[in-house]
């Protein structure tokens, strides 16, 4: 009786390499995955801070004479601040009142409030719509909360002068 030599056969080895292969392709695809989904994530905060000062960067420059228009959701409906107060914009706006259709899926949703320099912790019943002098002892508070879908990111907030 002949003994067979150690070893493995052709066919052993290129199955073996086979399941390797198909094994690393499989771990590779996932690693990509990850750290692409990691990348998008670690962008996010960095791109609602940003979105949140494209308005207050237009607040600072619209005039404070009200429009009599609130809800503003396309930049062209910007007129003035009360323009602002509850405003929607998706998508997003930058700070010259242009529509940043490369980012579809995020929003910017905002608020203007008025408070007295003597209470800056609760906002007054005055509404957005009527004029506040130069002089007047109040600030409006500008709330901009940034949206990715359906995922509440964070609310930036600042203060505007009359």
């Amino acid at each position: 009786m002949k003994r067979r030599s150690a070893g493995f056969t052709l066919a052993e080895v290129l199955l073996a390499g086979t399941i390797c292969a198909v094994a690393l392709v499989a771990v590779t695809s996932a690693m990509s995955s990850v750290t692409t989904s990691k990348a998008e994530l670690a962008d996010q905060p960095v791109q609602a801070a940003r979105l949140a000062q494209d308005i207050t960067v237009l607040a600072e420059t619209l005039p404070r004479t009200p429009s009599g228009t609130t809800g503003a959701t396309s930049g062209s409906a910007v007129t003035a601040l009360d323009s602002l107060h509850n405003a929607v914009f998706s998508p997003p706006i930058r700070s010259d009142r242009t529509a940043d259709s490369s980012l579809s899926g995020w929003k910017q949703a905002v608020t203007v409030e008025i408070f007295k320099l003597d209470n800056l912790n609760t906002p007054t019943t005055e509404s957005v719509s009527t004029a506040l002098s130069a002089q007047a002892p109040r600030l409006y508070r500008l709330s901009v909360t940034i949206w990715h879908g359906s995922q509440k990111l964070e609310t930036f907030r600042s203060w505007c002068r009359p």
